[in-house]
């Protein structure tokens, strides 16, 4: 259904500049996919300044735009009567006359809207880069009626809940496997079974890294290459829109495409996100790996399934971690040496297939709730 469509500076405008003072606020902080939430929810406790007295008291219903904008990090503020914000955010009344906050809320995230910020950000540091406010309030909104609006947030609410139902069920799924694995296993930092102790390289038939090119989240064409983002498989399976579509389709270094059967390592993340793992069920030849992705592949003594579970055990996660070397807050890497002397037990190949065997059809209940579009495009829920 079409819409009218209007300037967004015509149902908002820059809200009055309060400051916190000696008052004591709750501190929200913004997210790119729950929008703004309360920090100690985020923290486990507040990290804001123990100076409050200059963040910005915003309302319930008032509009706050952070940056990168582009990243989808605004929202409407619907959690609390009062509460402060970091002084570096930007404040605006909403017109609730003309449009629902929560609707416009969503308005502002669609894909629509973050390639139109994506197209007129200014600036040449890439978290830096900002927008300026005419052409912010310049950018044009669909604008339904008052009725429709709600109509519109009532089926965002029940599709919402869908697949909150749906994720729920993945993770019962996940839990059912994962308990499998101890059934039969055992624990793999205990090894109550006593399987014999091997090196990681003793089971390795290749272990190859990617190779990062430049390129832009975008839409995928068919005929393009496109390179992997480690988010591909930080969820611990893989996902194949995380990808961004090579600028230079023509100088491709290196080619490392996922295929069917291969395990992909993550080499390079957070201490703690080190590690992750995620078994590729089908070929994708217009898929490369990055430098921060390992393509491996295993010899007749180990099971991928089994692989990517031992692999994925807390004992072995925390051997990554420590393994793990950097000075950046956010970026660690293991080493391919170091990764390949670590010690895993080995369980006899005809009880990792049996194994397997449980992971496919248990992958088969999955497909119901986890489809794939195979498309290069920003999460901009």
């Amino acid at each position: 259904m079409d819409y009218k469509m209007v300037k967004l500076g015509t149902v908002i405008s820059q809200a009055k500049n309060i400051r916190c003072g000696e008052h004591n606020y709750p501190v929200l902080s913004m997210t790119m996919h729950d929008g703004l939430i309360f920090q100690d929810d985020k923290f486990k406790k507040v990290i804001a300044s123990a100076n409050r007295s200059e963040y910005k008291v915003v309302y319930r219903n008032q509009l706050v735009v952070s940056f990168p904008i582009d990243e989808g990090v605004l929202a409407a503020q619907r959690i609390t009567d009062v509460g402060i914000v970091s002084p570096a955010y930007t404040i605006w009344d909403i017109d609730q006359a003309k449009i629902l906050p929560e609707f416009l809320e969503y308005a502002l995230r669609c894909d629509r809207s973050i390639n139109y910020y994506k197209a007129k950000l200014r600036g040449s540091t890439a978290r830096r880069r900002s927008l300026p406010t005419p052409t912010l309030l310049e950018h044009t909104i669909p604008l339904p009626a008052i009725d429709a609006q709600r109509y519109i947030l009532e089926i965002i609410h029940k599709s919402r809940n869908v697949l909150e139902t749906r994720k729920i069920q993945l993770q019962k799924l996940d839990m059912l496997v994962r308990a499998r694995f101890v059934e039969l296993f055992g624990d793999v930092k205990i090894n109550q079974h006593n399987y014999k102790k091997i090196k990681i390289k003793q089971v390795l038939k290749s272990c190859e890294a990617g190779w990062s090119g430049n390129g832009t989240q975008r839409v995928k064409k068919d005929d393009e290459i496109a390179v992997l983002k480690v988010s591909a498989v930080t969820k611990g399976y893989f996902i194949p829109e995380e990808c961004k579509v090579l600028d230079d389709q023509e100088n491709i270094k290196k080619y490392v495409t996922p295929e069917k059967g291969d395990l992909l390592f993550s080499r390079a993340n957070t201490r703690e996100m080190v590690g992750a793992t995620a078994i590729v069920r089908e070929d994708y030849p217009t898929l490369i790996l990055p430098d921060k992705l390992w393509k491996i592949r295993f010899n007749d003594s180990a099971n991928v399934f089994y692989m990517k579970y031992v692999l994925s055990s807390k004992s072995i996660r925390n051997e990554f971690s420590a393994s793990s070397t950097g000075t950046s807050g956010s970026m660690f890497n293991v080493s391919m040496d170091k990764f390949k002397e670590i010690e895993i037990p080995i369980a006899p190949i005809e009880l990792q297939n049996q194994f397997a065997d449980f992971v496919q059809a248990i992958d088969k209940s999955k497909l119901q709730y986890h489809p794939h579009t195979h498309t290069c495009q920003p999460n901009t829920s």
